[in-house]
C-alpha cells in the first residue's frame, strides 16, 4: 500500500458492466485455503521484500513458478527507476501471467509484491495477501473457458511510487488500454477491521477531484450480499471521497489515470481516525508498514480474522473475475417482477455433454436457491420463483429447456412498502449460466430481472434521456440542462420542450417579466391581441423516486414529444351519477406539433436521485422531500424551488404513488378542506376540478388494466369522493407550493407499481395536456388573475370566502381583522441592536428570494406607529406576484384544531420559529420612498476581524456561534462559557482567544465583542462527540450545527442496520446521546446512560422511550400524549436562569410536533419551559378526540395549558434533558436549535 504523490494525466472512466456473476467452478479446497499457504510462503519463508532487493527478486520467482504451474504463459517485466529518497537507480520486475481467451478483450488482477523497507514488517497484510488470493484465483481459472484473455501481474516496486504498475499501463499499447475491460487490484485484504470494494478514485492533490466514478459497485456489493459475505465500501462521509471511492495509493490508480475502469479490494476501517481509510484498525491504528504485519501478531490479536478475510475476498474476487469474464450472453431474457414468464432456451456445447454434469445458476446461485418473498415473515423463505418448466432436454451437445420466472413477491403490484422497498435486492441483469462441469465450459444468457418492462434504474435515465434528445425530430425544441446535484452528488436533468427557442424565448423575456411585475397589463395585451402566439408551461416531476412509474412515464412520455406525431388515449363523457352504459367513449388524438405550438412543457424526473438509487422516497439524510417545501432545509429542495418561481408553470403535476383511493383506480386532486387562506381559491376551482376529471376519466377508459378499468374503479378526486382528510391546508407539498404562483397544482397518485400502472399515468398525463391546450387562453388568464390579486393588493373577500369553511363545511372566510385586509401592506424584518437574530434575518431573505419574492431594504430610518425601523431593515411588500407564498411562510398560521384529520404540518411562522423579530404592517404606502430592491448577491457577508484584545465574547444568540465555538473545537481550541451574567457579558456567552477568533470569524456571522471580564466559566477544550438516534438528530447535530457524529446515519447506514458489537463500538466513541427516535429503552442505550452517558430527549418520541424505561434516573418522569402528529406553535415561559434557556427571553414561542408533555418530574429536576396558562395556543392541528361513544378522550391542546415542556437533571452526577417539544422537526424550528446545543455544552463543559 502506497501513500505517496502520483502525477498522472485525469481521466474519466465511463463502462457500465450490467451481467451478473458467474457461479464458481467446483473445487476440493476452500476458499482462501491456498491463500494462506501463499501467504506463509511469501512473508515467512522470504520476509521482508524491499523493492530491488534480493528477496523481492525471490518473492518474484515464487510467483512465476505458480504461475507456470497452473498452466500460464508467463514472463518477467524489467524495469528500472529512479529512486530520489536513494538516489539511485533500482532494478525490480513485474510477474506477468496470460492465458488468451478467444477474443481481444482482457482482465487484468494485480496484486504488488514488495514491502516497505523500513520497520520490521514481514508484508502478510501488505502485501502477501493480496498475491495469495490472486495466486488462488489465477489456479481456479486455470480449467475454466473464458472469452476475455487473462492478465495475472505481481507488481514490484508499489511501495515506492507504483514504479511496477506505471510501467506496465506505461508499455500498454493504446489498444491494449481499449481493450482492458476491468483491472482488479487486491492490497492488504487481512489485518483490517471491515472488508471493502471501491471503484472510483478521488484525487487529494487535486482537492479530492474525481478521477474515475462508480461503474459496478452495486452490482459488486449486491453479489456479496447474495453470497452472504459481509463486504463494504467507503460510506461518503470524507469531503474528498464520495461512497465507492478510494484514493491513488496502489496499483489500480495508474489504470485510472488512462480510464482502465478498476475494482480495488482492501480490508481497512474507514468509521476510525481521520475517516479516510488509512487507520485500518481501532486496536492498532494501521498496520501497514509497521512490526505488527506479520502472521503471528494478527492471528494472536485478531483471533479468526485472517481465515475470515481469506475466506470472503477468495470467494468475492473469483465471482468476481467470473463476472467480468462471462461469456457473451447468447441473449437477454427480460422478465418482470409482476408478470410471470417462460423462456425457451436452445443452445449447443462445443462437445457432447451429460445432463448430470450440468449446473444451471442465476448470478452465482442455483435456480433452487432463489426463493420467493414472504410478506409475514419478510424473508425470501417461499418456494424457488425460478424453475424449470420443461426439461432440460440433452442429444449430443444440444440442450434445450424452457425457464419459468414466476413472481418473486407473489404479487402483480409491488406498491406494499415492505415489498417496495425490498426490489433492489432482485433487481438487475443476471447472467443465467450453464455450466459444465466436466469441460469448464460455459453458456451465459442475460436475464433481465426488473418490476416492470418500462423501469429505470437512475444510472439508466441520464443515458435513456439522452438517446431519446438524439433521435428528436429536426422541427422539435428541446433544452437540456442540470439544475443542481444530489446531495450525493448525482446530477439532476430538466428539459424543456417547445416547437422553437423563439417560443420559449418569448415566455422567458416578455411573458414572465410582465407576469411578476404587472400581470393585469399582461391581460389586456392578450385579451387586445398585441401579445399573440405565446406559450405557458406545464411542469411534470416525481418527489417520491420509488414511486416508480411517476419518472418512467415522464421519460416515455419526453420520447412522445421529442419523436411521435401523434398522443392518443380513450376518454369518456362519464360525470359521477352517471350510468356507466350512457356514458359516451372516444379516441382522443393530439397533434404533437400543434401541442407544442400551445405550450411549454417541462419534463423534471425527479428531484431526489439518491432515493431512486436505493428505493426510499426520503433522500440521503432521511428526510421526505415531500414534505420539506416550506421548509427548504435541503440541498435538492432549495434548487427545486428556484425553478417553480422562476417558471411559474401554468400547470403542475407531481405524479406520485400508491393510493388506490375510494374505488381503487388511483386519486388526483384537487383537495379537501381546509385550504390555506393564502390561496386564491377560487381561482384555482374555476379549473382544477374539470381538468382532474379529464384526467381521471382518460385513465380509467383507456387502462387495460380490470382493477384499474370504468367508472367503477375510477380515480378518486378528494374535492368530490372526501369529506376531509386529504387536504392543502399545508404548504409542505410540491404541488401546494406551485399553487402559490398560480398553478393548478395536482398531486396524481398512482395506483400500483406495475406496467399497467406506468401506461395509466402516461394517460393521465396526456389528457392533461389536451385540457390545457383546449383551454390555453382562460387557464393562463385565471393565472394572471391570480397574480394580479397579488399585485394590486386585492383580498378578493367576496370571491374567495366561501372556500374556507369549517368543519361542518360553512364559510368562515379568511380571518381578518375587522377593516383590515387578510394580507398585510408589508412584513419589515428589522435589524441592528434591538433585533433579536440578525442571522435568520438573513437567512429568510435568501429564503424569500429564492422563492422569487420581492425583497426591498430601507435606505433610511423610517417611524411606523410610533416604532422606528433602521436604515438597512428589509421590507417585503405584500403587493406582489407572490404575496401569497410570502405570507403564508410569514405569518402565525391558521389554527385548524376543529378539524378531525389534517395530513402535515401547517405552521411555518419563520419569524417565531427561526427566532427572529418581524413585524406586519397594514398601513399603506409607509416605505414607498425609502426602499430599493435586494438582489440575492447583497446580503451581507460575516465581519471580518483582527484581533485587537487578548479575549473575545460571541454572544451565544444564534446557530452560527454553535459552528463557529465547535469550528474552534474541532481545530483543539478550548473555549470557555460564561455560567452567571457579568455585566454586559450575559450567561451562556462563549469566550474565545482573539487570534483563535481570527481564523474561523470570516465564514461566520457573529455578535463579538472584547472581552476583559472575570466571570466564572465552563471551559469546553474538545469537540462533542454526538451519537445523534434519528435522521433529525443527525443532520441538525451535524451539518445544521457541526457537532461530531460518531455515526453518520442515512440509508446505507442505519443504526438499526448494525449490530450490538458495532453499536457499542459507536457509544464508546461518544461522550453524549441525543435522541429524536426514542431509544432510551434500547437495553444497550440505557447500559451506557446508566454508566453516566449524559442523555438529551429532543422529541416527544424520546420522551415517551424515558418513560417507559426502567432506568431508576428516570423514576418520577410521567408524561401524556395526544398524538405524536399533533402539531401547535405556543406562547411558553422559559427559564432564562438556567444556561441551556439563557440566551431566550422569558416568554417566547415554543414549537411541537409531538403532542406530548410532562405530566410529573422528579423533584429534583429544574424545570426548563412550561406552557402558559392564558391564551397559549397561537396555529396549528391538535384537536380534541372522542371515543366511538362521542366520550372525550381529551380536549387537544387545551390540555397542555400550563404543562411543563422541557427539563434538565443531575442524579448522582448523571445528567439528561428532556424537551417534550420537538426542537428539530424536519430541521426546520432552528430557534430550538440551542436548546439542544447549550445541553450538550452544559453536560460535557467542566468548571
Amino acid at each position: 500500500m502506497n501513500y505517496g504523490k502520483i502525477t498522472a494525466i485525469i481521466g474519466l472512466a465511463c463502462i457500465i458492466l450490467l451481467s451478473s456473476p458467474a457461479v464458481a467452478i467446483e473445487d476440493s479446497n476452500e476458499y482462501g485455503e491456498r491463500a494462506y499457504e501463499h501467504i506463509l510462503e511469501l512473508s515467512e519463508e522470504i520476509g521482508q521484500r524491499p523493492a530491488g532487493s534480493d528477496e523481492e527478486l525471490e518473492a518474484a520467482e515464487y510467483v512465476k513458478e505458480e504461475f507456470e504451474e497452473y498452466g500460464y504463459s508467463t514472463e518477467f517485466q524489467e524495469f528500472t527507476f529512479y529512486y530520489e529518497e536513494t538516489e539511485e537507480n533500482i532494478d525490480s520486475k513485474n510477474v506477468i501471467a496470460t492465458r488468451e481467451g478467444s477474443t481481444d478483450k482482457q482482465v487484468v488482477m494485480g496484486a504488488h509484491i514488495d514491502t516497505v523497507d523500513y520497520s520490521e514488517t514481514l508484508g502478510a497484510d501488505d502485501n502477501a495477501s493480496g498475491v495469495g488470493i490472486m495466486l488462488e484465483v489465477a489456479e481456479r481459472f486455470a480449467d475454466i473457458d473464458t472469452e476475455h484473455t487473462l492478465v495475472f501481474i505481481a507488481f514490484g516496486a508499489e511501495e515506492v511510487g507504483l514504479q511496477g504498475s506505471n510501467y506496465y499501463v506505461n508499455q500498454m499499447t493504446d489498444e491494449e488500454i481499449e481493450n482492458t475491460k476491468a483491472m482488479i487490484n487486491l492490497d492488504s485484504l487481512i489485518a483490517g477491521d471491515k472488508m471493502y470494494v471501491y471503484d472510483a478514485m478521488s484525487d487529494t492533490e487535486m482537492d479530492g477531484d474525481l478521477v474515475q466514478d462508480n461503474w459496478i459497485l452495486d452490482d459488486i456489493l449486491k453479489l456479496a450480499d447474495n453470497l452472504d459475505l459481509d463486504l463494504n465500501t467507503s460510506p461518503g462521509e470524507h469531503e474528498h471521497y464520495p461512497r465507492g471511492t478510494t484514493g491513488p495509493w496502489s496499483d489500480h490508480a495508474s489504470f485510472a489515470y488512462e480510464d482502465i475502469p478498476f475494482l480495488n479490494f482492501e480490508a481497512t476501517n474507514w468509521e476510525i481516525g481521520d475517516g479516510d481509510g488509512y487507520t485500518q484498525t481501532e486496536k492498532h491504528g494501521a498496520i501497514w508498514h509497521t512490526d505488527e504485519d506479520r502472521l503471528e501478531v494478527l492471528e494472536e490479536d485478531f483471533p479468526g480474522r485472517v481465515e475470515e478475510r481469506l475466506e470472503t475476498f477468495g470467494e468475492i474476487v473469483f465471482q468476481t473475475l467470473n463476472k467480468l469474464t462471462a461469456p457473451e450472453p447468447e441473449d437477454t431474457l427480460e422478465a418482470s417482477m409482476t408478470e410471470a414468464r417462460e423462456f425457451e432456451l436452445n443452445f449447443e456445447f462445443e462437445e457432447e455433454v451429460d445432463r448430470d454434469n450440468l449446473k444451471w445458476t442465476l448470478g452465482a446461485t442455483i435456480f433452487n436457491e432463489w426463493k420467493a418473498f414472504d410478506e409475514e415473515t419478510e424473508e425470501y423463505d417461499g418456494d424457488p420463483f425460478i424453475r424449470f418448466a420443461e426439461g432440460p432436454y440433452i442429444h449430443d451437445n444440444e440442450v434445450t429447456a424452457t425457464i419459468a420466472v414466476d413472481k418473486p413477491y407473489g404479487t402483480d403490484d409491488l406498491a406494499p412498502r415492505v415489498i417496495r422497498h425490498r426490489i433492489q435486492e432482485l433487481k438487475g441483469y443476471h447472467d443465467l449460466m450453464i455450466t459444465d462441469k466436466e469441460s469448464g465450459e460455459r453458456v451465459n444468457y442475460e436475464l433481465k430481472l426488473y418490476p416492470y418492462d418500462s423501469y429505470h434504474t437512475w444510472d439508466e435515465i441520464t443515458p435513456a434521456i439522452e438517446e431519446i434528445l438524439d433521435e428528436a425530430k429536426d422541427d422539435r425544441y428541446y433544452d437540456y440542462e442540470m439544475v443542481g446535484e444530489s446531495v450525493q452528488g448525482h446530477d439532476i436533468p430538466l428539459i424543456v420542450v417547445s416547437d422553437s427557442q423563439d417560443s420559449v424565448d418569448k415566455y422567458e423575456e416578455e411573458i414572465l417579466p410582465l407576469m411578476e411585475e404587472d400581470p393585469g397589463k399582461l391581460q389586456d395585451k392578450i385579451e387586445d391581441g398585441e401579445i399573440e402566439d405565446y406559450r405557458y408551461p406545464i411542469y411534470i416531476t416525481n418527489i417520491h423516486p420509488d414511486e416508480t412509474p411517476g419518472i418512467d412515464a415522464q421519460i416515455e412520455i419526453l420520447e412522445a414529444l421529442l419523436q411521435d406525431d401523434e398522443l392518443e388515449f380513450n376518454t369518456t363523457d362519464w360525470v359521477a351519477d352517471m350510468d356507466a352504459d350512457e356514458a359516451e367513449e372516444w379516441t382522443e388524438t393530439i397533434d404533437v406539433d400543434d401541442l407544442l405550438e400551445e405550450l411549454i412543457i417541462i419534463v423534471h424526473p425527479t428531484i431526489n436521485p439518491d432515493g431512486r438509487e436505493v428505493m426510499t422516497r426520503e433522500n440521503i439524510h432521511g428526510f421526505d422531500l415531500n414534505r420539506d417545501n416550506a421548509f427548504q432545509t435541503q440541498q435538492e429542495h432549495k434548487e427545486q424551488k428556484d425553478l417553480i418561481s422562476y417558471w411559474k408553470p401554468a400547470v403542475f403535476l407531481d405524479l406520485h404513488g400508491f393510493v388506490r383511493g375510494a374505488f381503487g383506480g388511483g386519486l388526483i386532486e384537487p383537495c379537501t378542506p381546509p385550504h390555506d387562506f393564502n390561496y386564491e381559491y377560487d381561482l384555482y376551482m374555476n379549473y382544477a376540478l374539470d381538468h382532474a376529471q379529464a384526467m381521471r376519466n382518460a385513465a380509467f377508459t383507456s387502462t387495460d388494466n380490470e382493477d384499474y378499468k370504468g367508472p367503477d374503479n375510477r380515480a378518486s378526486i378528494p374535492r368530490t369522493d372526501y369529506g376531509t382528510g386529504w387536504d392543502d391546508g399545508t404548504a409542505a407539498y410540491t404541488p401546494m407550493h406551485a399553487m402559490h404562483f398560480g398553478a393548478l397544482g395536482h398531486t396524481i397518485e398512482m395506483p400500483g407499481l406495475n406496467q399497467d400502472s406506468h401506461e395509466w399515468t402516461k394517460y393521465v398525463v396526456k389528457a392533461s395536456f389536451d385540457f390545457i391546450k383546449d383551454n390555453k387562453e382562460s387557464v393562463f388568464d385565471n393565472q394572471l388573475e391570480y397574480l394580479r390579486r397579488g399585485v394590486e393588493g386585492e383580498d378578493a373577500e367576496e370571491k374567495v370566502d366561501e372556500y374556507f369553511v369549517d368543519p361542518d363545511l360553512e364559510s368562515i372566510g379568511r380571518p381578518r381583522a375587522e377593516g383590515e385586509s387578510f394580507f398585510p401592506e408589508y412584513w419589515v424584518m428589522p435589524v441592528g441592536e434591538d433585533q433579536r437574530n440578525e442571522y435568520e434575518v438573513y437567512r429568510t431573505v435568501e429564503y424569500m428570494l429564492r422563492n422569487g419574492v420581492i425583497i426591498e431594504q430601507l435606505t433610511e430610518d423610517v417611524e411606523v406607529n410610533e416604532e422606528i425601523y433602521p436604515e438597512g431593515s428589509y421590507v417585503i411588500p405584500m403587493e406582489q406576484a407572490h404575496r401569497g407564498f410570502a405570507n403564508t411562510i410569514m405569518w402565525d398560521g391558521p389554527d385548524f384544531s376543529e378539524w378531525d384529520a389534517m395530513y402535515a404540518e401547517v405552521v411555518n411562522a419563520l419569524p417565531r420559529t427561526r427566532g427572529f423579530d418581524a413585524d406586519e404592517i397594514q398601513e399603506e404606502d409607509v416605505f414607498d420612498e425609502s426602499v430599493t430592491e435586494v438582489d440575492r448577491d447583497e446580503l451581507p457577508e460575516p465581519d471580518q476581524y483582527i484581533a485587537q484584545a487578548d479575549e473575545y465574547v460571541i454572544e451565544n444568540s444564534t446557530n452560527e456561534t454553535t459552528r463557529a465555538v465547535n469550528d474552534l473545537l474541532g481545530k483543539g481550541y478550548e473555549v470557555k462559557i460564561i455560567a452567571e451574567e457579568q455585566d454586559e457579558f450575559g450567561q451562556g456567552d462563549f469566550v474565545v482567544d482573539g487570534h483563535k477568533l481570527e481564523e474561523v470569524a470570516e465564514d461566520y456571522h457573529l455578535e463579538v465583542e472584547e472581552y476583559d471580564g472575570d466571570a466564572e466559566v465552563i471551559v469546553l477544550d474538545e469537540l462533542p462527540k454526538v451519537a445523534a438516534f434519528g435522521y433529525q438528530s443527525k443532520f441538525v447535530m451535524g451539518e445544521k450545527l457541526g457537532f461530531e457524529l460518531v455515526h453518520e446515519y442515512d440509508f446505507y447506514n442505519r443504526w438499526s442496520d448494525l449490530d450490538q458489537e458495532e453499536v457499542r463500538d459507536k457509544l464508546d466513541e461518544a461522550n453524549i446521546i441525543v435522541d429524536d427516535e426514542g431509544h432510551a429503552d434500547w437495553d444497550i442505550v440505557e447500559e451506557y446512560i446508566e454508566d453516566g452517558m449524559p442523555y438529551i430527549a429532543s422529541t416527544g418520541y424520546a420522551v415517551d422511550s424515558v418513560v417507559e424505561s426502567e432506568l431508576e434516573l428516570f423514576e418520577g418522569i410521567q408524561s401524556e400524549t395526544t398524538d405524536f402528529t399533533h402539531e401547535g406553535l405556543l406562547r411558553a415561559d422559559l427559564n432564562n436562569d438556567n444556561f441551556v434557556m439563557a440566551p431566550y427571553p422569558g416568554k417566547d414561542y415554543l414549537y411541537s410536533n409531538s403532542g406530548t408533555w410532562f405530566t410529573d418530574v422528579p423533584e429534583s429536576a429544574t424545570v426548563l419551559a412550561e406552557i402558559q396558562e392564558e391564551d397559549f395556543y397561537v396555529s396549528g392541528w391538535w384537536p380534541a378526540e372522542e371515543d366511538e361513544d362521542g366520550e372525550l378522550i381529551h380536549q387537544g391542546y387545551q390540555d397542555a395549558e400550563g404543562q411543563i415542556m422541557a427539563i434538565k437533571n443531575e442524579l448522582d452526577g448523571q445528567q439528561y434533558y428532556l424537551f417534550a417539544n420537538c426542537t428539530i422537526n424536519r430541521a426546520h424550528p432552528s430557534n430550538q436549535f440551542p436548546m439542544v446545543s447549550n445541553s450538550i455544552y452544559q453536560a460535557l463543559g467542566t468548571e
